[in-house]
């Protein structure tokens, strides 16, 4: 199901799309997993649909320990701009806070982290230079593109800028903190230091992200009250 759907969904995000299809199959909450009901599936599809022969009681699927849970990486103190602003899939339309934005340089594509089908990497990246259309309109900077995750590659595209550092919105797992995290001595070496940011609500949630999502639900009212949103 995973596979299928992150190969077909045009917003098949990994870790919403992994983690949601494990815990229907019983991985994410032990002894707990969702089994198909054939009348649920004739009621929500108005009749089009209706399996036969479904087994009444599968048994949930088996893997190891859940990784303990971790601390939020502490961030580097970021140095005085000016900035090239890496825009990635996963956070498409980054909230900049207002002394960085001042000294944005350019805007910088990130090249798919985790491809998909021709349609839906056509998708992601159509989505990705929507989003920095808007921002390079915003501040009336230049937009690159980086072609694939070589490092050379990454020089070449960064070349009309050297030494000046990235900034990018922090990835905490998956495949893109993993391709970020290979680059960055590179890109050091180059003179591109690779910073990233975390707005305040990721600093105040990340906390309460232990369990499933009623833990945190019952967290919401006090977090709104921090961020002072109505």
């Amino acid at each position: 199901g995973a596979a299928l759907f992150l190969e077909h969904l045009l917003d098949g995000d990994p870790a919403s799309n992994t983690l949601s299809w494990r815990w229907v199959a019983g991985l994410q909450t032990v002894g707990k997993h969702y089994v198909a009901d054939a009348g649920n599936i004739r009621r929500y599809t108005n009749g089009r649909f209706s399996p036969e022969a479904l087994c009444a009681a599968p048994a949930p699927l088996i893997s190891g320990p859940h990784p303990d849970p971790s601390p939020i990486r502490a961030l580097q103190r970021m140095p005085t701009g000016p900035w090239i602003l890496l825009l990635t899939e996963e956070d498409m339309a980054p909230v900049i806070a207002p002394e960085i934005s001042a000294d944005i340089a350019a805007v910088m594509l990130c090249p798919l982290a985790q491809t998909g089908t021709d349609k839906v990497n056509e998708f992601r990246e159509a989505a990705l230079l929507a989003s920095a259309t808007d921002i390079i309109r915003e501040y009336n900077v230049p937009l690159l593109a980086a072609s694939g995750w070589s490092a050379q590659e990454w020089k070449e595209t960064l070349a009309d800028l050297a030494g000046i550092p990235l900034f990018t919105a922090y990835p905490p797992v998956g495949p893109l903190q993993t391709a970020l995290r290979g680059l960055e001595t590179e890109l050091a070496g180059a003179g591109h230091s690779l910073f990233y940011f975390r707005r305040q609500w990721d600093e105040n949630c990340w906390p309460h992200a232990r369990k499933g999502f009623f833990p945190f639900k019952e967290k919401i009212p006090s977090l709104l009250d921090q961020l002072e949103i109505d």
